[in-house]
């Protein structure tokens, strides 16, 4: 006990500067600081990227549903017996039967193509992200065909608000000897939602059902039936659930071939950006090797005068390997600390750098998402720490060995 207490204090009084070796112990604070950076950097953007997949993955999915099924041979109302049965199967939360239908919708002075979805309103109810996120009007008035649904990005293009009349325009009209003519139809905004995400909320009107089949002449049929399911990760489990469970002949495409390219970019992206924020640990590491290196060349006369003395090799090489994890530990508690600090509070630091710099960070038509959010990882936290620290030892192993190498007489001759 009295050996290690020993080491400590003679490992703490190296790390400490005397005059003559300023630059020993500037070397150390940058290692320090270069691994505490880097520590929290990994952690932040890691956590970021983990929060920026699952808000992306929760908010479309969350509307566009896990899976789509299509009935082969579609009949008059089919989809209402065919519903109940996906409902039934296991894994299955909700099916909702929907009409999908490109459309320009027409303002008093702009116009854009938007995506027209039919959708029953108590099936629409189920889906949170947009039943609980009517920000203008009553969802009531859409559930009893009083209007349409339109996102926050259309109205505040359109300058609408709730209760204002609507013209959209379909490719879908009457047959004329001159040929198919475009239908332009008035609607009420029943309301107005906003899902948090700008593709949806710039793109997307809902109209009821009944209505869709009406305009669009459908004879009682839908595009598909939207199913959202308890895990979206095992999509593939539930999808041969539904099969079994139906009893006409259907098609199913879920997320994995819909979403497919967008998640597998995202995924590259954060292995990518991983490998490079771990070179400022690397180098954090590196300076910690200059840096005992030096130390150790500091202290060779009084490694050789404690030698004589009777301090053994092992005591001179715990003295600098504890040195050395001194700085990879406080900086990687440091890090960690500065890591999740910034995680928990990334969106107040975005819009403070937007006010500051005057400057739109994370542009939601960019990033699709509205605000940034964090989702800290337990297990790559735990990882980035342990090897963090891990590299600091193995850094300060080189040189610790050098230390406990030299031999006293030959040092003490030569100075």
């Amino acid at each position: 006990m009295k050996s290690l207490y020993f080491e400590i204090s003679l490992a703490l009084r190296y790390m400490l500067a005397q005059r003559k070796q300023k630059f020993v112990s500037i070397t150390t604070i940058l290692s320090f600081l270069g691994i505490a950076i880097g520590v929290a950097t990994l952690i932040t953007v890691l956590s970021v990227m983990n929060g920026f997949r699952s808000e992306l993955f929760n908010r479309i999915l969350g509307v566009n549903g896990h899976m789509e099924v299509f009935e082969v041979n579609a009949q008059k109302k089919s989809y209402q017996k065919l519903g109940k049965e996906i409902e039934r199967a296991e894994g299955v939360l909700f099916a909702i039967p929907t009409i999908k239908r490109q459309g320009l919708v027409i303002g008093k002075h702009k116009s854009f193509g938007v995506l027209v979805k039919g959708a029953d309103g108590k099936g629409l109810a189920k889906l949170p992200l947009i039943h609980d996120n009517i920000i203008e009007g009553d969802f009531q008035n859409f559930l009893d065909n009083k209007g349409i649904l339109v996102g926050l990005g259309i109205a505040n293009s359109l300058f609408v608000k709730a209760g204002d009349e609507l013209s959209l325009l379909f490719p879908e009209g009457d047959s004329t000897p001159f040929g198919v003519l475009p239908q332009l139809v008035k609607f009420k905004v029943a309301g107005i939602f906003q899902a948090g995400i700008a593709q949806i909320d710039n793109s997307l009107v809902y109209l009821p059902l009944e209505k869709a089949h009406e305009i669009f002449d459908t004879n009682s049929t839908v595009s598909s039936i939207e199913v959202t399911t308890k895990n979206a990760d095992k999509v593939g489990q539930y999808n041969e659930n539904i099969k079994s469970q139906v009893s006409a002949a259907v098609h199913i495409s879920d997320w994995r071939q819909s979403e497919v390219s967008l998640f597998n970019a995202l995924q590259i992206e954060r292995n990518v950006m991983f490998l490079i924020l771990s070179l400022i640990i690397v180098i954090a590491v590196l300076n910690i090797v200059s840096g005992m290196t030096m130390l150790v060349k500091e202290k060779r006369t009084e490694i050789a005068i404690l030698r004589t003395m009777g301090l053994q090799k092992s005591s001179v090489l715990r003295m600098f390997l504890i040195s050395g994890c001194m700085i990879g530990a406080l900086g990687t508690i440091t890090g960690l600390g500065l890591g999740l600090f910034l995680c928990e509070n990334i969106e107040i630091i975005r819009q403070l750098l937007s006010n500051l710099f005057q400057a739109e960070l994370f542009p939601a038509d960019v990033y699709f998402l509205n605000a940034m959010v964090a989702e800290v990882n337990v297990v790559e936290t735990v990882f980035i720490v342990v090897v963090s620290f891990f590299l600091t030892v193995l850094a300060t192993l080189i040189p610790s060995m050098e230390a406990s190498r030299l031999h006293p007489a030959k040092q003490l001759r030569y100075n």
